[in-house]
């Protein structure tokens, strides 16, 4: 998780959120981490990630590096983007990791979404089956970890759930 410094707008378009999204593309690839799920809000990111080379940092890194170069150079600023280092929380249980994923998709109820799934700037769409999950986001991991994707449905989002029960 990292935001914008004091509290500034990280991405103010949809162009800012594509191109965060392919920096972050580039930087995982390029560390050989495992992206689980994420959301962006307007202030800050939140990530679930799985470091396969324990390179999570430099990953991180490069993707703030990136993002800020970027984004100065579009807005005509110059210093940081970031309020710091990134934040990151050690998933040491199947426990954490179920509340984890909620927690990260549940972030669009703070911005007033009342269903999760209209939200197109984060993992859960794609969870959901209603946009092609990209190669970048390891969904079957967490799809596993619940049992079936009907149980990771009912378990963050049941709202989503009684609709696809219904749609059946």
């Amino acid at each position: 998780m990292n935001g914008g410094v004091d509290g500034l707008p990280i991405f103010r378009d949809p162009f800012d959120r594509r191109r965060f999204m392919s920096d972050l593309e580039r930087a995982i690839t390029a560390f050989d981490v495992e992206l689980l799920a994420y959301a962006q809000m307007t202030t800050h990111y939140h990530l679930v990630a799985r470091s396969i080379s324990g390179r999570l940092a430099e990953a991180m890194q490069m993707l703030g590096v990136r993002y800020a170069r970027y984004y100065n150079g579009k807005y005509e600023r110059y210093g940081p983007v970031f309020r710091g280092r990134f934040t990151s929380r050690w998933i040491d249980s199947q426990a954490y990791l179920s509340t984890a994923i909620r927690y990260v998709h549940h972030n669009p109820f703070d911005l007033g979404i009342d269903v999760l799934a209209e939200y197109p700037w984060s993992s859960w769409p794609a969870y959901l089956g209603l946009e092609p999950s990209p190669a970048w986001l390891n969904t079957s991991l967490v799809v596993e970890h619940f049992g079936s994707r009907a149980a990771l449905v009912d378990f963050v989002d049941p709202a989503a759930a009684l609709g696809l029960r219904h749609a059946a």
